[in-house]
């Protein structure tokens, strides 16, 4: 497209504006209550529901709102969700008949506590007292339950509640032999073998403790073999939840066993516990922590707009519009209250983050109020308020335009991410900038006009009472006659000319910043700064670290971040029992079973197993195997006699929990491994995505290997491929419409290069500043491709569309422009985010620094490169040609 049909399309916004502009000063009441009865109409659909009268509740279903962790924060259609599928289907687990730890398929509730010794060790006689004591107070936690077979409510400890094997409760079994072995650990010369410790029992059977998964903080012997001493030992309680009435349960339990060890100190040992509904709860504690401050922003931010747009009068208080202050402030709580009633009738819920757009929309919201502000300080006040309007639109309306657009479409682009938490929060930003968008235009738009009026009859800016007339201001100025007259007098065109050039007032951006950037020595001194900034920023980019650790959902107070610190400092050897799945229907008769002894070898050669002692394989002779060792010489025997599948069909109950046949063949069989050394979020994406390598090899038996939080892995792999595709996507879109709306390809080009600079700081600097790649920092990565382009794209619109004929002029003329309103929108958006400084929690924290690396970085390359950069390539002759044709 040409810079002739880029200017046309430019012009015919810019005229289509003026009308608007026109249409709003002459019809004000009509524009304010239109659009103050759409936005109170949306929003009075999350009222609704609340509403005590069904046949209003009927209207519109509630609100949702979603707190699952692992549905938000894993990616939609991963390959993980085809693993618990096929699983699933072959291997169901029911928390009520077969509940196996290590074979579940999901972890639906539970409550784990960490025990830490005070003292050297938990292998001491003084400590298991407290481990016993502990043990036996949350197995006699009990909880008010209805009592479907008596009238009144029941009491239920933890053994009602329990999730079951064969009507077996699941309990610490190990916990029982070890305690008639404690003075013999203790004093004596017995030690604990490790990672596995097999106790033979008089009837010949064995018993086995997985003490590589139970004791953290071990101290081992010379070979490694043995157990002397562990500074932590862990707990866990499964509880039922097959149905609502047993989900509720579980959750009162919970609870009332968080109230428990909150509560208890024991003396010589500290505990951190968890369960599975903390997470959720935490991420509801997120958003708990954050609303008393958005009060708070409010008064803020109408503090701040209210002395800014005072400052547009300058000395003349008639000309001041801090009302026009606080209804930018007004409109864009209404945009995002008609936001919110949007998503109840589209019924997509809201999440806990979705808190941070009420902060972001008053920040970024509030940059238009100046811009258009700006603009009508540029106008002439002796023309009419229609007038003034419609050439404050004419002026403003495009810059403005540019910016919400980008914005608007990053947060479309970002809701096309895998990750459900990108995807809602950036329908729901992306809603909410599109009704800041059209209320800034029509409902801001009507009220700059009304208070125009109040100028035009000299009233008080703040308490609207009538000022007497300056006549010699207005004899200054040339404001003689009407000030409805639209005609162009000669006083008009003086005064036109000292606005532009404005010497009679001293404008910091103008006479001191403008002249300063126009030097040749400065502006080769610009060039090595931005060099310098983008090879630090690229330096940051290359310590990217990735992955979302859960202890980052947490807040900075929280008993679950203390658990996780603790699991990660002691429970990361052993921490993971994975499953290994074969899909393939065979006979299993010895010569079968054969072929698959090389692929378990294969996964137990891993770098994140390297062991077989922890190893359960139905089919394996070992003298390591668990649990199966007493089943292994009848197994072997009778399998000499034919097919397995003969003797499995009667089977062995554990047996039959990795065996699975039909029609007396065997379709699929598991095994299970345990894996060791996983200390990171790094580790954990390695170590599945090395499972699954092996996984793949062995295709000819159709291999699956699975563990219930893979599905939460799954965003380590897709983070950086998503988080590189959005950005790329929407930096080309963004390109794309300054390519549209910038009549120069020049301009075009630095906006680009302003755009992938800003980004790359971005990234570079959050990685600097403690900010991991995850999708939390992937939605600001992509909200940052829209907020990159609103300072640049009005200083690059204010700057092609100026008057000046030298390129020093230009860049005076830009500054005067719109320095001040540039400052004022970046310290807008950073007091309506600097609140977030406060939070105890990452989500929010997050949010704080990249918003505060985008605007700080925006405003920079604003005001100091991208001038730089105009200036350079302006061709001044085609401007003068161009603005004699104007």
């Amino acid at each position: 497209m040409s810079g002739v049909q880029r200017d046309f399309l430019e012009r015919a916004l810019s005229n289509g504006f003026q009308r608007l502009g026109r249409s709003l000063a002459r019809n004000p009441a009509l524009y304010i209550s239109t659009s103050f009865a759409i936005s109170l109409g949306l929003f009075s659909f999350v009222l609704l529901p609340l509403v005590p009268y069904e046949p209003l509740q009927r209207l519109v279903p509630p609100l949702k709102y979603l707190d699952d962790p692992e549905f938000l924060f894993a990616p939609v259609h991963s390959r993980a969700y085809e693993e618990a599928r096929i699983i699933a289907a072959s291997f169901p687990t029911n928390t009520s008949l077969n509940f196996d730890v290590g074979r579940a398929t999901r972890h639906e509730a539970f409550a784990r506590v960490i025990i830490e010794a005070k003292n050297r060790s938990v292998l001491t006689g003084e400590v298991w007292k407290d481990v016993l004591q502990l043990d036996r107070l949350i197995r006699a936690l009990s909880i008010n339950t209805a009592d479907t077979s008596s009238i009144g409510r029941h009491r239920r400890t933890y053994s009602e509640l329990c999730a079951r094997d064969n009507g077996r409760c699941f309990v610490n079994d190990f916990l029982v032999p070890l305690t008639k072995m404690m003075p013999m650990l203790e004093f004596g010369p017995l030690t604990l073998d490790y990672p596995l410790h097999v106790i033979t029992r008089k009837n010949g059977r064995s018993f086995y403790i997985p003490t590589g998964v139970f004791f953290g903080g071990a101290n081992l012997s010379e070979d490694g073999s043995s157990l002397r001493s562990a500074q932590a030992l862990t707990l866990v309680y499964y509880l039922e939840a097959e149905s609502d009435a047993s989900k509720f349960r579980a959750r009162q339990w919970e609870s009332a066993f968080v109230d428990l060890l909150s509560e208890m100190r024991l003396p010589n040992v500290r505990t951190y516990f968890f369960t599975s509904r903390s997470l959720a709860a935490e991420l509801e504690r997120n958003m708990l922590s954050v609303a008393p401050l958005l009060p708070i922003t409010i008064v803020l931010m109408l503090a701040f707009t209210m002395v800014s747009c005072s400052m547009t009068g300058g000395c003349e208080w008639y000309m001041a519009k801090p009302w026009v202050g606080f209804f930018s402030c007004v409109t864009v709580l209404l945009s995002v209250g008609a936001a919110t009633g949007c998503m109840a009738l589209a019924g997509v819920p809201l999440i806990g983050i979705d808190l941070a757009a009420p902060f972001l929309m008053l920040g970024i919201g509030l940059d238009d109020t100046f811009v258009m502000l700006s603009a009508w300080k540029h106008t002439k006040p002796s023309l009419s308020v229609p007038d003034r309007t419609a050439q404050m639109f004419g002026e403003a309306g495009v810059s403005i335009t540019i910016t919400s657009i980008t914005n608007v479409i990053s947060f479309v682009i970002g809701a096309y991410s895998p990750f459900p938490s990108v995807y809602m929060f950036c329908v729901y930003t992306a809603v909410c900038a599109a009704c800041t968008y059209l209320l800034q235009l029509l409902l801001l738009g009507a009220l700059i006009a009304v208070f125009g009026y109040c100028e035009s009859f000299r009233l008080h800016g703040l308490f609207l009472y009538r000022l007497p007339e300056d006549t010699k201001r207005n004899k200054k100025l040339g404001i003689t006659g009407s000030r409805n007259s639209t005609s162009s007098s000669t006083s008009d065109k003086q005064y036109s000319s000292q606005l532009l050039i404005k010497q009679d007032n001293y404008c910091i951006f103008r006479d001191r910043v403008a002249p300063f950037l126009s030097r040749r020595p400065v502006k080769r001194f610009v060039v090595v700064l931005f060099l310098s900034y983008a090879f630090v920023a690229a330096y940051g980019c290359s310590q990217l670290k990735e992955g979302l650790d859960r202890a980052r959902l947490t807040l900075d107070d929280s008993y679950a971040k203390d658990f996780f610190i603790a699991d990660d400092k002691y429970f990361k050897s052993y921490p993971y029992r994975v499953q290994v799945v074969f899909n393939r229907p065979l006979n299993y008769t010895l010569a079968e079973v054969a072929e698959l002894a090389p692929v378990i070898e294969d996964f137990e050669s891993s770098s994140y197993v390297r062991n077989r002692a922890l190893t359960e394989c139905w089919f394996r002779e070992s003298a390591n195997t668990t649990r199966l060792r007493e089943y292994l010489g009848v197994l072997s025997r009778r399998a000499k006699l034919g097919s397995l599948a003969d003797y499995l069909a009667p089977g062995i109950s554990i047996i039959r929990k990795d065996v699975r046949w039909k029609n007396q063949s065997i379709v699929s069989s598991r095994c299970m491994l345990q894996a060791r050394d996983v200390r990171s979020s790094n580790d954990e994406a390695a170590m599945m995505m090395e499972l699954r390598e092996i996984a793949d090899r062995h295709s000819a038996f159709n291999v699956t290997v699975f563990h219930p939080l893979f599905v939460f892995f799954d965003q380590f792999l897709l983070v950086r491929s998503t988080t590189a595709q959005s950005v790329v996507v929407a930096t080309l879109v963004m390109i794309l419409v300054t390519v549209l709306l910038l009549p120069s390809g020049w301009a075009v080009a630095w906006m680009a290069l302003t755009i992938a600079s800003i980004e790359l700081g971005v990234l570079g600097f959050m990685t600097l500043w403690g900010v991991n790649l995850d999708s939390i920092s992937m939605i600001n990565l992509i909200m940052c491709i829209g907020f990159s382009v609103d300072y640049s794209a009005h200083i690059a619109h204010a700057f092609l569309t100026g008057r000046a004929p030298t390129p020093e002029g230009r860049v005076a003329e830009t500054l005067s422009a719109l320095g001040v309103p540039v400052v004022q929108g970046a310290l807008s958006t950073l007091l309506g985010i600097i609140i977030l400084a406060a939070a105890p929690s990452y989500i929010f924290l997050t949010f704080f620094k990249t918003v505060f690396l985008v605007i700080v970085l925006g405003a920079l390359h604003a005001l100091i490169f991208l001038p730089v950069f105009l200036s350079a390539t302006f061709k001044q002759k085609k401007e003068i040609i161009e603005n004699n044709v104007v």
